[in-house]
């Protein structure tokens, strides 16, 4: 009877912390590393050297359905530009050769200068090896949680993930969340507030005058970002379709094509006199 109890001592003082172990949550580092092998593993992901995207970008509720461009080019300079007709177009660019960020849009004549937290944001996802560089681009980012969330899907339906849960709390930044699958590594979801610019439309009287014109208003709004289809293309993982859930508005980007390491003139990032 006493060497059964010893053995079961002897089981439990060797095999319990084992098993503790497995239950435990995993480091920041840890999540994050499996993220950059799920993507295809820093080495090949840092043989990409620029990313050229199209695609298109809608927005359901009103029917927008406007074709999307996207211009990356290592260490930090980007353009996102949507088409909204031949004339007119929106574009957010941050270019990393002069570290200048400028933005057009629509129904607003001038360009004008990214500044705030939306700099800040634009600046960091302007980092083309972001995924590698997280640790290093949120010091401050620390385990949350491990829970079970639902993602809204396209068809109104919900999927329940399972997710590894990173928060970042930053100076002079708004708190970002990211959320990594805990099956397949990969980022599911972004959440943050962000300060943008709308046109809002005014009335303006002037000479005795009555007219229609807009002016820029900055608003700050949660964001919900999803990362969804994952493509591996060129031994990396691209996720082809992004939606954003802004102010209970979906917008909904997805790409038909990308191609890497397609040369990219410096001046595409150039901010244009007007």
């Amino acid at each position: 009877m006493k060497s059964l109890f010893f053995l079961l001592c002897v089981y439990l003082v060797l095999f319990a912390p084992t098993k503790l172990l497995a239950q435990q949550n995993p480091t920041v580092d840890q999540v994050l590393d499996t993220y950059v092998k799920a993507l295809g593993g820093k080495e090949a992901l840092e043989k990409i050297t620029s990313r050229t995207s199209k695609g298109v970008y809608k927005i359901p509720s009103t029917g927008v359905n406007v074709p999307l461009e996207v211009y990356a080019k290592a260490p930090n300079s980007i353009m996102l530009k949507i088409n909204i007709s031949k004339a007119e177009s929106i574009q957010r660019v941050f270019n990393g050769t002069q570290q200048e960020a400028w933005a057009r849009d629509i129904n607003l004549d001038e360009v004008r200068p990214i500044t705030g937290s939306e700099l800040s944001l634009l600046k960091t996802k302007a980092d083309f090896y972001w995924a590698t560089k997280l640790k290093a681009l949120y010091p401050k980012l620390t385990f949350k949680e491990k829970k079970t969330i639902e993602i809204p899907l396209i068809n109104q339906s919900k999927d329940k993930k399972e997710v590894y849960i990173l928060e970042s709390k930053e100076e002079k930044r708004p708190v970002e969340t990211f959320y990594f699958d805990t099956k397949t590594g990969l980022l599911l979801l972004y959440e943050v507030d962000t300060e943008i610019f709308v046109a809002e439309k005014k009335q303006v009287t002037q000479n005795g005058n009555t007219y229609t014109d807009y002016f820029p208003d900055k608003q700050t709004i949660p964001i919900e970002i999803y990362y969804e289809n994952y493509k591996e293309i060129d031994g990396v993982k691209v996720p082809m379709v992004t939606r954003q859930s802004i102010s209970n508005n979906s917008i909904i980007i997805e790409l038909t094509s990308v191609e890497h390491n397609k040369p990219i003139d410096d001046k595409l990032f150039a901010k244009p006199a007007k």
